[in-house]
Order: structure tokens, then C-alpha cells, then sequence
């Protein structure tokens, strides 16, 4: 949808998140909102989107994606993108942020 949108998505495979469980559910939750707290800090956004819309793929994902108004919501103005070094990048900044908010599992290790 922007720069900076995420999926949060759980190995185990889920259809629809009303079938996962309470303490599944609970983690993914947990982990969007760091996801959000980095995503507002690394793209200065006032708000920090989360969406569980569940047409897109038949599997349980949270999007998290920072956000102005609500026109941030807006699933048909999405487009891919198709440069991989602008997502590369966008990864970076957001492991930047998380590390800067303390979330030390953000590190990563295959990288440096």
C-alpha cells in the first residue's frame, strides 16, 4: 500500500484468524504492534495501521503499515513493487527503527 507496509505472518497455517487461538492470535497481535511502533517511528507516520482482511491469500497475515488518514487503507491503490533494492531498503529501515525501540530480536544475524 506505502513504503513501509508489513505482513505479520504465523508458521503455522491458518485459513481464517477466527480459527486460530487465543495465545496464536495474541502473538501475532504482540508482534504487529512492535511492528507498528517501528513502522511510525521509521516513516514518521502519525498512526500505525493494522488490517486483517483475509481475501487476498487463504492464510492467517496482519498488515501493518503506517498511515495519515484513511485513505492509507485503500487495498485497490496498492501496487507491487517490483524494485527489490526499495524493498531492501525499506527492511533496513525498519530493523533500524526496531533496534532504536529496543526489539534486539530484529537483528539480523544472515546480514549483519
Amino acid at each position: 500500500m506505502r513504503p513501509g507496509h508489513t505482513l505479520v505472518v504465523p508458521r503455522r497455517e491458518i485459513d481464517r484468524w477466527t480459527d486460530a487461538d487465543g495465545a496464536l492470535l495474541a502473538r501475532c497481535v504482540e508482534v504487529a504492534q512492535a511492528i507498528g511502533q517501528g513502522v511510525r517511528r521509521a516513516w514518521d507516520a502519525p498512526r500505525a495501521g493494522l488490517v486483517i482482511a483475509g481475501f487476498e491469500v487463504p492464510h492467517l497475515h496482519i498488515h501493518v503499515a503506517p498511515v495519515w488518514d484513511m485513505s492509507d487503507f485503500d487495498f485497490t491503490r496498492a501496487k507491487p513493487e517490483e524494485d527489490q533494492s526499495a524493498l531492501d531498503d525499506a527492511g533496513k529501515k525498519l530493523r533500524a527503527a526496531l533496534l532504536e525501540l529496543g526489539y534486539e530480536q530484529a537483528r539480523d544475524t544472515d546480514r549483519g
